[in-house]
Formats: C-alpha cells, structure tokens, sequence
C-alpha cells in the first residue's frame, strides 16, 4: 500500500483586484487541502477572498477583512479534477499556502 504524504501544494501570493488561480487539481487525482494559511503582506486592512472554482459554479472559502499582517489557518477542501483554488484581494496583498495529498483516483 502506498503511503499519502502531505506536500506544500501552493505558495503563491494574491493580486489585487483580479482572481488568480494558484492550484489546479491535477486530472486523474483527487486533491485534500488540509491546510489554507493567509498572511497579509502590508499595514492596513485587506479583503481577502479564497474560492474554489469546479467548472461555472464558485465557492467562497473565506472572504473578509484580514488585518495588517495578521493570519488565517485552518481551511480545508476536497478537490476534484480540474478544480481550482484562487485568490482575490483588494487593498494590500496577501500570501496564501496550501498544503495537502493529491490522491490517485477520483473520489465517488
């Protein structure tokens, strides 16, 4: 049996005013992010919006105001193939970090 190590799958920081895509779940695979971290990267306040996107349809994982260099920790969500993980900020930047297994196989 294979063992499922966790890997850091995204580094990358948001721009501002446009939706970024910083993962894209490899097709074939399932992926679990166990673990989507934020830092803002500036003094003052930023909105700050995480979504997974399948197709048309959109999911706001978070999306509001993240104080100057303050962090978030703790969002978590299954992929399927071809879905995407983005970013959009508004006002200053902000780091986001996922990390997580991407499975072989795709999830019933």
């Amino acid at each position: 049996m294979a063992t499922v190590r966790t890997a850091l799958l995204c580094a990358a920081g948001s721009v501002n005013g446009v939706f970024t895509t910083r993962y894209t779940c490899p097709a074939g695979h399932t992926a679990i992010l166990k673990d989507v971290r934020l830092t803002a990267n500036g003094a003052g306040n930023t909105r700050a919006v995480v979504a997974v996107a399948s197709g048309a349809a959109a999911t706001y994982l978070y999306d509001q105001a993240l104080a100057a260099l303050a962090s978030l920790d703790g969002l978590f969500v299954v992929l399927e193939p071809g879905d995407v993980l983005q970013v959009y900020s508004t006002g200053n930047t902000f780091t986001v970090r996922a990390s997580g297994a991407e499975l072989l196989g795709v999830a019933p």
